[in-house]
């Protein structure tokens, strides 16, 4: 009977420490975007597009011009993936890019806001706005409703000197690649 009595107490604390677990479980499936496409959006309107082995347009820019791009992930429907946020500790994907001759482009990561920790680096962003109330740099125009902010990747793709090259951009996730693009064409003249 007193066998019986641990055992219960036992399975049953087990089961409680599994369940308040359930999120640092090392066997639970780990989150991971399923693109497969893309499209590059220069203010708010479609440049690029990428979609299971089509390609829409071409880019091209001049010499010491520069193109703030952003990227959307397309999921197998052709709408875009809506970016999670991520909990506090984990580590959010990143944008890689490879393939591409730096003597005719340069690619730079665009800063997000919430990573400039004070008010001078804030007000020199062209995007962030620095709040005094909440000690915090945000978005242009960001809104505190609750509604839920549209997070998007973006960088800068500036040319350097004429010609033709290629370059591709991968998803990372950890140590690897969840989605990698075909390769991007673009001329600089």
């Amino acid at each position: 009977m007193f066998n019986k009595k641990i055992f219960i107490f036992i399975s049953m604390a087990l089961v409680v420490i599994s369940c308040n677990n359930s999120n640092s479980n090392p066997m639970a499936p780990e989150e991971h975007t399923d693109a497969e496409g893309l499209i590059l959006e220069l203010n708010g309107q479609e440049v690029y597009r990428q979609f299971q082995g089509q390609i829409t347009n071409n880019l091209s820019l001049s010499v010491n011009s520069t193109l703030e791009l952003s990227v959307h992930f397309l999921g197998d429907d052709g709408n875009e993936i809506e970016h999670e946020e991520h909990m506090e500790g984990e580590e959010e994907d990143e944008l890689s890019f490879g393939d591409y001759d730096n003597t005719i482009i340069s690619i730079e990561m665009e800063e997000h806001c919430d990573e400039i920790t004070n008010q001078t680096g804030c007000n020199a962003s062209e995007h962030c706005e620095w709040h005094s109330d909440e000690g915090a740099c945000e978005e242009e125009g960001h809104d505190d409703s609750g509604e839920e902010e549209h997070h998007e990747r973006g960088f800068e793709l500036t040319g350097l000197s004429s010609g033709t090259t290629n370059f591709t951009i991968s998803l990372m996730h950890d140590d690897h690649a969840d989605f990698i693009s075909m390769p991007i064409s673009i001329t600089v003249q």
